[in-house]
């Protein structure tokens, strides 16, 4: 364990150590002072202004798509539970259930995500 941490102690004291550990450190401190002024207009960008407009424009379009898919699958579901058996009545009226619940949550998530992306404007 002595020889070990002696060991350890030349490589740390070492001249070429050192001038390792001081390179690294400059280049680091280069690196984020460059990437404060260069990444400062980011968000002026056209690549991310593009990317929220087409993330509010596909939020829209989910917020319309969902109900109407919601509706003629809830339609589909009713009609074969009505023409259904005692026994099928129950899968189809579990279909239905879920069916409501997915509703719901892709609403849900959609118009949290609609709020998101206005907070970012």
């Amino acid at each position: 364990m002595n020889k070990i941490s002696k060991n350890i102690k030349k490589i740390l004291t070492s001249p070429k150590t050192k001038n390792i550990a001081r390179t690294t450190l400059l280049s680091l401190a280069m690196f984020c002072i460059l990437s404060i002024t260069s990444f400062a207009s980011i968000g002026n960008s056209k690549l991310v202004t593009g990317s929220q407009k087409l993330g509010e424009d596909i939020l829209n379009a989910l917020l319309v798509i969902i109900p109407i898919v919601a509706a003629i699958g809830g339609t589909y579901f009713a009609i074969r539970m009505a023409m259904a058996d005692e026994q099928d009545k129950k899968t189809w009226s579990n279909r239905l259930k879920i069916l409501g619940v997915g509703f719901i949550l892709s609403i849900t998530i959609a118009g949290l995500l609609k709020i998101i992306a206005n907070y970012y404007k």
